[in-house]
């Protein structure tokens, strides 16, 4: 089974409720389990023009028999299922985003996925949370997560919410 580390996040219809529901979706993937989840992280809009509320953030650690493209067909049905409306504005609010950020050592960079997520070593909201389930992660490359960590500003992103996730989401 190959470990995969998803980001989810939400700032509209409800976030705390849209995060929670991603999580009981992301559990019933077949052949795959949630290992661990992160701490929900309040958070700034990501570079965005148009104002918006600010964000809900967490990071699941899932381990799955499936491969990367299938991962990435359950968590579209599930960001469908939620109400997810993609628009032309890569950063425009959503009810729920579900990114795959790292997939086990792969490297993918093709039109439909690329791992790990082309933006993720500037983005404390999806670091920080990953460095909260395993602080000893690096990318591909072999680059730390921990010292990415050191380079990103921590002033955007505040711990949230902790799940009582040991005894419900596993």
């Amino acid at each position: 089974m190959k470990n995969v580390y998803l980001s989810i996040g939400s700032n509209i219809n409800n976030p705390i409720k849209q995060i929670i529901n991603a999580i009981i979706n992301i559990k019933n993937i077949p052949y795959s389990k949630i290992i661990d989840i992160s701490t929900i992280y309040y958070s700034k809009p990501y570079k965005s023009i148009k104002k918006q509320k600010n964000y809900l953030n967490a990071v699941i650690l899932i381990k799955t028999k499936l491969n990367p493209y299938k991962i990435l067909h359950y968590i579209n049905k599930i960001e469908e299922k939620q109400g997810r409306i993609r628009t032309k504005f890569k950063w425009d609010s959503r009810s729920i985003d579900i990114d795959i950020i790292l997939f086990e050592n792969f490297t993918i960079n093709n039109k439909k996925l690329t791992i790990p997520h082309y933006d993720m070593k500037n983005r404390s909201f999806v670091i920080t949370p990953i460095l909260e389930i395993n602080s000893n992660i690096k990318t591909p490359e072999g680059e730390s997560i921990y010292l990415i960590s050191k380079k990103l500003s921590k002033k955007n992103i505040y711990p949230y919410f902790c799940l009582l996730k040991n005894n419900y989401f596993k």
